[in-house]
């Protein structure tokens, strides 16, 4: 059985010899838990004690006990209160800041998908310029080809018809030249 059970259960006692104003009885059981409690950290158990006695000690007249123990009891009180309140602002204190931790964590990770969205776009922007100049480049390629290929066709042509030209004179100076034999011939 743990101290605090057995503790517990002689307040009980102590609060039941009370009610029944046997007071001394009382004041007894719990100057006896007082020794048993001694120095060990039972705050709780200790403010009941000089609560209860307090109590007692008013109704058998012992009024600086009685006065005594209420100030010890509203001493234990304050103290117990305060305690409370510590590991109740503790633990507010732990859970707001886990929540502001939550929250950069959160925060943090929605900058860090925005960032990989932002890449990811930047990369696919990237590559749709690529291709772009690519394809520009493939037609920039393919009319440069077709201009050499004109401009060899047209060089072809001029010297073709240069060609033809020569040609044609020729066959203009011969058929002149007959002409003039046929004139000659004639007139002998």
């Amino acid at each position: 059985m743990s101290k605090t059970v057995r503790l517990n259960g002689k307040l009980v006692l102590a609060d039941l010899y009370a009610i029944k104003n046997q007071h001394n009885k009382s004041v007894k059981i719990l100057d006896e838990i007082e020794n048993e409690i001694g120095e060990d950290d039972y705050p709780r158990e200790l403010q009941q004690v000089h609560k209860f006695r307090a109590k007692s000690n008013l109704s058998l007249g012992a009024y600086k006990a009685a006065a005594l123990d209420f100030q010890q009891s509203a001493i234990l009180t304050d103290s117990i209160n305060s305690e409370e309140r510590q590991k109740l602002e503790s633990e507010m204190q732990t859970k707001y800041s886990t929540l502001q931790k939550e929250q950069e964590i959160e925060k943090l990770t929605l900058e860090q998908q925005l960032k990989d969205l932002r890449l990811s776009q930047q990369r696919t922007g990237l590559w749709l310029v690529s291709g772009i100049l690519a394809l520009l480049s493939f037609l920039f390629y393919r009319l440069f080809k077709q201009k050499s290929k004109i401009e060899k066709q047209n060089t072809i042509i001029a010297k073709s018809a240069q060609e033809k030209d020569i040609l044609l004179r020729e066959i203009h100076h011969r058929v002149k030249n007959n002409l003039q034999v046929v004139s000659s011939l004639l007139g002998i």
